[in-house]
């Protein structure tokens, strides 16, 4: 009596397809969660982004707060002193603090009297 493996491929391929869909959310997941260059906000950057969005908007939130931080422009302040300052530090062109500058107040004006 010949043994029949008909029904075989049934299992077989349900065993594989969760293989595939293991081993996706797998590397999908360590995508998220890994720094650097393809880390990824949880918004459309994967095909799991928005199930972040949904049961784990915390996290979401934060990661969109520190993408949008890596992306903000420095804030420089206009060269020279300011009228408001009292003292001031003198670089050179390194950067490399050379001398320590105490500007003088002005003596407050008085209205004429007059």
């Amino acid at each position: 009596m010949p043994f029949d493996l008909g029904w075989i491929w049934i299992p077989v391929v349900a065993l594989v397809a969760l293989g595939v869909i293991v081993v996706t959310v797998w590397v999908f997941n360590r995508d998220l969660t890994s720094g650097g260059p393809r880390s990824t906000t949880g918004g459309g950057g994967n095909m799991f982004g928005g199930l972040a969005e949904v049961f784990d908007p915390g996290a979401h939130r934060a990661e969109l707060e520190k993408e949008r931080m890596r992306h903000q422009a420095v804030a420089t302040p206009a060269p020279g002193p300011r009228p408001d300052q009292r003292a001031r530090v003198v670089t050179d062109k390194f950067g490399n603090p050379v001398s320590f500058v105490v500007n003088p107040r002005p003596a407050p004006s008085t209205p004429d009297a007059g």
